[in-house]
């Protein structure tokens, strides 16, 4: 199976156009935070993989409404594609901390809280704190309850380096001692079974050439977990709690030492100008609109996995407003033509194109139906030559 995707240069899918926005903005509210205030509003990722594609929106009206909406847009059953809007319940604690609660259509009821940070126009849930003596934290809780009774899972986890991690990060070795605090309940009929667990670490800091980030890369998780022996000593819901919270690959923005993130682009939402879609379909495609889109003209370096197709190749893109002209051999993989939007692309062959936001050079990643049985969708990444 295939996913598309990674932290820092991730695909940040877009795919709703033309909606006016679900929710009032609150503006300056001197009752709410600062990060309250910047949680308003929807937030969506994608994953996208054989049989795979689709949208997790999270709609945040703080202090308290909350909608989580689920796109289905290529389950290998058709039966499940669709749109699956649950609306509930949301609240920030400890600053950063946000717990969200709703019952989905089939009466399933799923609570998560978790340690989230904002950086730019992406909410990331898979956060470490500072704390004032230096060490990081995170907190990940999952409770899942329907008729059959009900999974809860509670991880804290504790980071303490030899040395903290600072912006100016030069390259060096360096050591993080990792505490992890499970609790695992498996219903009424189950003891809850615990674990605390505290493994040190040994990796590399320093500067990462493709984000721009600091970076802090560790030991193998699955490696350090067999050899401290975890998968013998709990069972499989408290060792693969473990193994799940966490990744020994971190992140460290540099003009915000105070926030590391974990190397997983499912972690990653992005903020969205507009509110979840109706349908699974996409926008319609030409004639293009007149309004707001992206400016992408320029020369472009192509990779893709789309059969019979030439790896490494430049094509120009130009523009006419927010009409877009594809150069050959582009132009064979996407079509000749196509509409920019202000949040995504379409092109005249069908392909949609997703602009790819925390990469240093400008790409975009563009997804297009094939007529191969054996895959559904082949991808065409496209990096702006400087």
């Amino acid at each position: 199976m295939k996913f598309i995707g990674s932290l820092l240069c991730g695909l940040m899918f877009f795919s709703c156009i033309g909606y006016e926005n679900g929710f009032e903005d609150p503006g300056e509210d001197p009752q709410l935070d600062s990060f309250s205030q910047a949680l308003f509003g929807h937030w969506m990722r994608e994953q996208i993989g054989d049989c795979i594609w689709y949208e997790e929106w999270l709609s945040f009206d703080p202090p308290g409404g909350f909608v989580s909406t689920f796109v289905e847009r290529n389950a290998c059953d058709l039966a499940g594609h669709g749109v699956f809007p649950s609306e509930g319940s949301m609240r920030v604690e400890d600053g950063q901390t946000i717990t969200w609660d709703f019952t989905t259509a089939d009466g399933r009821r799923v609570m998560q809280s978790f340690t989230a940070a904002i950086v730019g126009d992406s909410l990331n849930t898979a956060a470490f704190m500072r704390s004032l003596d230096g060490s990081y934290h995170a907190r990940y809780r999952r409770l899942v309850e329907d008729s059959s009774g009900y999974s809860d899972r509670d991880v804290r986890i504790e980071l303490s380096f030899d040395s903290p991690p600072q912006s100016g990060e030069v390259a060096r070795d360096c050591e993080v001692t990792v505490t992890i605090n499970v609790t695992a309940d498996a219903g009424a009929d189950a003891r809850p079974q615990t674990a605390n667990e505290t493994l040190v670490l040994t990796g590399t800091c320093g500067p990462d050439e493709d984000s721009g980030w600091i970076r802090l890369h560790f030991s193998d998780w699955w490696d350090v977990l067999e050899e401290k022996g975890i998968w013998d000593k709990y069972p499989a819901q408290v060792s693969n709690a473990i193994y799940d919270s966490f990744s020994p690959d971190l992140f460290l923005e540099p003009e915000n030492p105070e926030i590391l993130f974990q190397y997983s682009y499912l972690s990653w939402y992005q903020k969205m100008k507009n509110p979840p879609p109706t349908s699974e379909e996409f926008w319609s495609q030409e004639p293009c609109s007149t309004g707001d889109c992206l400016e992408i003209a320029g020369e472009y370096e192509i990779h893709t996995d789309c059969p019979g197709a030439e790896e490494g190749q430049t094509a120009k893109i130009t523009q006419d407003r927010c009409k877009l002209y594809f150069e050959s051999p582009l132009s064979e993989l996407i079509g000749p033509t196509g509409c920019s939007y202000q949040e995504g692309l379409y092109t005249s062959k069908g392909c949609s194109g997703y602009m790819t936001p925390l990469c240093r050079a400008p790409s975009y990643d563009f997804l297009c139906s094939t007529p191969y049985a054996n895959t559904n969708f082949c991808t065409v990444t496209v990096i702006l030559l400087w």
